[in-house]
């Protein structure tokens, strides 16, 4: 079974959209790092809670892991790349997929690029929230509803990509009227 590492950003996305079980709908596996679980709980404790008693893994990182985000962030301070964007708590998420080689999801832009250019396969939550829709665990229409929620909590989605998801979308409803 496919795993999913995920970080705070996109729990926060489906909490904000009122979907947050949602993802236990698929037949995957959602892991987060302790760190990003400790995150999570200090913003949503509720949350948390709830998305583990579905589901959600928890990864202890080992100390050769937690060693390695913090020689990450060296390096990203030793080479003069800001770090204001991209936090331990990030990094963790990153070289927990890294090391057990699955995909990352996250909605943090800094995160995904980073991931990215270190050869971590990345998504987000729009292309989580395709999947609710391909796989019909979400109508067109309320997926609409949720993506406008989500851009009205001053979420960290792509607004021009959602507005162009948004739109596909309504074209879909309006077919199967």
């Amino acid at each position: 079974m496919e795993v999913f590492i995920t970080d705070t950003s996109f729990w926060i996305d489906l909490h904000d959209g009122n979907i947050p079980f949602l993802p236990f709908t698929l037949p995957c596996t959602w892991a987060i790092t302790d760190f990003a679980l400790i995150e999570l709980s200090n913003r949503h404790p509720d949350l948390s809670q709830n998305i583990f008693s579905r589901g959600l893994k928890i990864e202890t990182l080992s100390p050769e892991l937690v060693q390695e985000i913090f020689e990450i962030i060296a390096s990203l301070q030793t080479s003069g790349k800001k770090l204001r964007s991209i936090s331990a708590t990030d990094i963790s998420s990153f070289v927990l997929a890294r090391k057990i080689n699955a995909a990352l999801i996250t909605s943090d832009a800094p995160l995904r690029k980073f991931a990215s250019s270190h050869g971590v396969v990345v998504h987000g939550t729009l292309w989580v929230m395709e999947k609710f829709i391909d796989t019909k665990n979400l109508s067109v229409e309320h997926g609409i509803e949720v993506l406008r929620r989500m851009l009205s909590s001053n979420s960290r989605l792509p607004v021009e990509e959602c507005e162009k998801l948004i739109k596909k979308w309504s074209k879909l409803a309006g077919r199967r009227k």
